[in-house]
């Protein structure tokens, strides 16, 4: 921009910095763009093309699918969803019935997909910006040949289990099936991730934990019960002794007919109920 910034102390930057969005396109976070099978990382503007083939380190993975239905047809572009919704859920009352049962093609009306969240290699070096990868239900479960290369997601991490390795631990390679007329991703180890790498990962945990479960939408499903708030506490009411009930004795106590001499609250009268102390 050619002009020279004000410069902030430390302290005055942080206490600025909630004030402001991180990114004003996207929710401020970047996420894998795989249309015209042609990797890239959405910002909210163009997509940073990254070609057809992408490396990332996989930081995290959600625990379970969830479904996105476009009411319109989705042509690849970063258009919002009008649902999304986990598949131990059902489905928003946005969604038609029609859409929740496979139609002549087999298809259903929605898209699986699961999140994971990664770093990116861009132009051999690793991003430090944490990553929103949903991957579809093909490269999720349509499973390569035995033998090939490059597997599905699937068959990827349970070779990585097999290996007694993380996800964190690789350097994961991301291409495209080119026998699919649709972008299908393959994936296979590229090599292992370096000290500096994983160290690089862990530092973004905290972003990472926020990014890795998805934000449903659209109506309430039928039958949702969200968590039962917890019930209003009374509002604390100051102590005033002379508003206590006393304790009616047991019935099968006869009423005593003398009565205790009075309390000496006095300073002398408490110093000899408290004793030496």
């Amino acid at each position: 921009m050619g002009m020279e910034l004000t410069a902030l102390n430390q302290e005055l930057m942080a206490q600025l910095k909630g004030m402001f969005a991180d990114d004003l396109s996207t929710g401020g976070f970047m996420s894998v763009s795989t249309a015209r099978m042609q990797f890239g990382l959405r910002t909210g503007g163009d997509p940073i093309q990254l070609g057809t083939e992408m490396d990332i380190i996989v930081a995290a993975e959600d625990n379970e699918d969830h479904c996105v239905y476009y009411a319109n047809s989705y042509d690849g572009t970063a258009v919002a969803p009008d649902a999304v919704w986990y598949r131990s859920q059902k489905a928003p009352a946005i969604v038609p019935q029609s859409k929740l049962v496979k139609d002549a093609s087999n298809r259903y009306g929605y898209a699986v997909k699961r999140r994971v969240v990664c770093l990116v290699f861009i132009n051999g070096k690793l991003n430090p910006s944490p990553v929103v990868f949903d991957i579809s239900g093909q490269s999720l479960y349509k499973n390569a040949p035995n033998g090939a290369q490059f597997l599905s997601y699937t068959q990827y991490r349970k070779m990585l289990t097999s290996m007694h390795a993380l996800p964190v631990q690789v350097v994961t390679h991301c291409t495209f099936d080119p026998t699919a007329n649709v972008s299908v991703i393959r994936f296979s180890g590229n090599r292992p991730a370096t000290a500096d790498e994983i160290k690089t990962v862990m530092s973004q945990m905290d972003q990472v934990r926020e990014l890795v479960h998805v934000q449903t939408k659209g109506d309430q499903p039928e039958g949702f019960k969200a968590d039962p708030e917890p019930a209003p506490q009374p509002a604390a009411v100051p102590f005033n002794a002379n508003q206590l009930t006393p304790v009616p004795k047991p019935a099968s106590q006869p009423a005593a007919d003398t009565k205790e001499p009075p309390m000496d609250l006095s300073d002398s009268g408490l110093d000899s109920l408290l004793g030496d102390i």
